[in-house]
């Protein structure tokens, strides 16, 4: 969905949209709340039950992350707002330059969906 946004093909990016909102519209995790270190069991604690709790808070630590992303770029699809949605994704690249360790070489270019805009 990020690139076909880049790309200034929205109605390609509500397509998907639309193919993921059904898992993304309400928190599938409810009100669980994992904790603040996942940590995998070690070895002596290694039950079934520490290993499926590792494995849910695990999981729901990246869907949530990817649920909070595509909250964000939603309102702005809808209504079109390319400014919106471009700065959206100049503040995911910064972040993603910085997580990989690449920042000194990592420069912003626009992107296409900012073609027209002044």
């Amino acid at each position: 969905m990020a690139i076909a946004i880049a790309e200034g093909c929205l109605d390609e990016a509500r397509t998907f949209l639309a193919q993921v909102w059904k898992w993304y519209e309400t928190d599938s995790y409810g009100d669980y709340e994992p904790p603040d270190q996942i940590d995998y069991p070690k070895p002596g604690q290694r039950k079934r039950a520490a290993i499926q709790a590792w494995e849910k808070a695990y999981l729901c630590t990246g869907y949530r992350k990817k649920r909070r992303r595509i909250l964000e770029v939603v309102e702005p699809l809808r209504t079109g707002d390319r400014s919106a949605l471009a700065a959206i994704l100049h503040r995911w690249e910064a972040e993603a330059a910085r997580f990989h360790g690449v920042e000194r070489w990592w420069e912003p270019t626009p992107f296409p969906i900012e073609e027209g805009l002044g």
